[in-house]
């Protein structure tokens, strides 16, 4: 799993959404404690893309 802090989140986002597209999951720090993921969305797992 991909770890990155907030900061380096907002200066590549792009490259991090190109991982999580690839199947990553990317892990989100603020000051080195973990406080949110990035996950895949899978096909068939319920999720109505009109609720995004």
């Amino acid at each position: 799993m991909k770890s990155a802090s907030i900061s380096e989140a907002k200066n590549s986002l792009s490259a991090l959404i190109e991982r999580v597209k690839r199947g990553q999951t990317v892990l989100l720090t603020d000051r080195n404690k973990p406080v949110a993921k990035i996950v895949p969305i899978e096909s068939g797992d319920g999720t109505d893309e009109s609720d995004l």
